[in-house]
């Protein structure tokens, strides 16, 4: 038998219950958790913005931030339910931005040029990516890091302008 684990406690511990989620691959996926003992005036156990991971075996399946914390209650019943979403859902909410020189200084613009890199120089799909996450991480504050990726084609350089850094990373 499987042993899940929210935030290293047994979902039983507590009062929780995996309710659903949407899974996505390049695309913002959520976890759904259900209070089981809900009382509409009691605490929550997880804040806004309050980090969540679910493990099953010591093994991560999904990290994410609460971004939804919906009550509902009526005579019959109280609910309280908790929306966690990944970092995907932040790089969709972020415009990548790059530095350009202005007026002797620089500045961060969401105005890009894809596949290349500062100096100019032509990079390929791989090293785009690192440098949105980079920027994400870095710059925006969004919790993610960078895993290991293939280098792929060298990507023609083109303008994006107003972009977040899941459509840049998409494209």
């Amino acid at each position: 038998m499987s042993t899940w684990a929210i935030n290293g406690s047994t979902p039983q511990s507590l009062g929780l219950r995996l309710v659903g989620g949407e899974f996505r691959s390049g695309s913002a996926s959520t976890v759904r958790l259900e209070s089981v003992l809900a009382d509409f005036d009691a605490g929550t156990v997880f804040a806004y913005e309050q980090s969540v991971s679910i493990t099953r075996d010591s093994v991560l399946l999904f990290q994410g931030t609460v971004r939804e914390l919906p009550r509902s209650g009526s005579d019959a019943s109280e609910t309280q339910s908790f929306v966690i979403e990944d970092a995907w859902a932040l790089l969709e909410r972020t415009t990548y931005q790059e530095l350009w020189t202005v007026n002797g200084g620089s500045v961060l613009l969401p105005q890009v040029v894809l596949g290349m890199d500062h100096l100019g120089n032509r990079i390929n799909v791989g090293a785009q990516i690192e440098l949105v996450i980079a920027f994400a991480a870095d710059t925006a504050g969004i919790d993610i890091q960078c895993g290991t990726m293939p280098a792929g084609l060298d990507l023609w350089p083109s303008e994006a302008v107003s972009q977040s850094c899941a459509e840049v990373i998409r494209t």
